[in-house]
């Protein structure tokens, strides 16, 4: 038997009526006079954990949360991001559309597959941090090293 798996892909700013929030919250803007949003990861992640004790008690559930504007990179997205961003999104749908489950989408040989989850899961694919291709990653993505030195 397989564990079911979630995955839940919110963008920033979503649920801003939802979330409950003070006065002075709302009325608080940035720099630019933008409305400052909450964060709606924190809030959805709680109120997941609050829903499954009060409905499944006692059954297991964990909650991963990754937020990865800082985990993955911290700078404003080119336009190849966001045209891969984009063919990833229009697979998955397509995917989702056509009655799969249990995949991901992703580019072989400059085609969009569907991948199965249990291949994706099971696959090494160690990166190695100390070859030129990694650091050529690391200078479009103006990521910092991340490896610490002792």
């Amino acid at each position: 038997m397989t564990t079911p798996i979630t995955v839940v892909v919110v963008a920033e700013g979503a649920g801003q009526d939802i979330i409950p929030r003070s006065d002075s919250e709302k009325q608080k803007t940035d720099e630019s006079g933008n409305p400052v949003f909450l964060d709606v990861g924190v809030w959805l992640n709680s109120e997941l954990k609050r829903w499954w004790e009060r409905d499944y008690k006692g059954e297991l559930f964990t909650v991963k949360y990754i937020d990865p504007t800082y985990m993955i990179r911290a700078v404003t997205a080119n336009a190849i991001d966001n045209l891969y961003c984009t063919l990833l999104a229009h697979s998955a749908i397509h995917g989702i559309m056509a009655g799969y489950t249990g995949f991901v989408t992703g580019p072989i040989n400059g085609n969009y597959a569907y991948i199965p989850m249990e291949d994706v899961a099971q696959a090494k694919s160690p990166v190695g941090t100390k070859d030129h291709k990694w650091a050529w990653v690391r200078s479009i993505t103006a990521q910092p090293d991340f490896q610490f030195t002792t």
